[in-house]
């Protein structure tokens, strides 16, 4: 019955961002890709509806959601259809495949704190120590006072991760 309100109210009107970004949603939970993709040309905010839809998937923990949004990955622009992917396959226990999603997800934008710290727990998961004390050391020179339980989160783990390679 949702679907069906939001799908009016979609075709009544295509650019309420709430309206498609539950939609989609609901698409993902109910493993719905072909009415999702049939309408993706008609979204302006298609980096967002894909984010909507894969947490839907995530949630029915959905087999087919890589190859349902690799045709259409190129509208992620803000890496987060990225970085659910990352965590699907960080679900599945398939490392290689998380890593590689939160890398890209990193690539495409490397100034957000979420992207990063995702990154950087990938990075020392796949012993990328390096790289993760990097990352973890730059979200704590992050300005804002909106991600100070992040920056928290990556100062003690950067604290960590030094005393380990201290120790060797």
């Amino acid at each position: 019955d949702s679907i069906t309100l939001y799908e009016k109210a979609f075709n009544h009107k295509q650019t309420n961002i709430s309206v498609n970004n539950n939609l989609y949603y609901l698409y993902g939970k109910t493993n719905n890709w072909p009415k999702a993709n049939k309408l993706i040309s008609q979204v302006s905010s298609k980096d967002k509806v894909l984010y909507s839809y894969s947490l839907g998937a995530i949630e029915i923990n959905n087999p087919n959601l890589e190859s349902e949004l690799l045709p259409v990955l190129e509208y992620d622009t803000s890496g987060y259809t990225r970085l659910a992917l990352g965590a699907f396959f960080e679900n599945n226990m398939n490392s290689s495949k998380s890593h590689k999603y939160f890398k890209d997800a990193y690539d495409i934008n490397r100034y957000d704190i979420y992207l990063s710290l995702a990154y950087a727990r990938s990075c020392e998961l796949s012993d990328d120590i390096e790289n993760a004390k990097f990352i973890y050391k730059m979200i704590t020179l992050n300005n804002s006072k909106k991600y100070e339980n992040i920056k928290e989160q990556a100062s003690f783990r950067y604290k960590q991760l030094s005393k380990i390679e201290d120790k060797e």
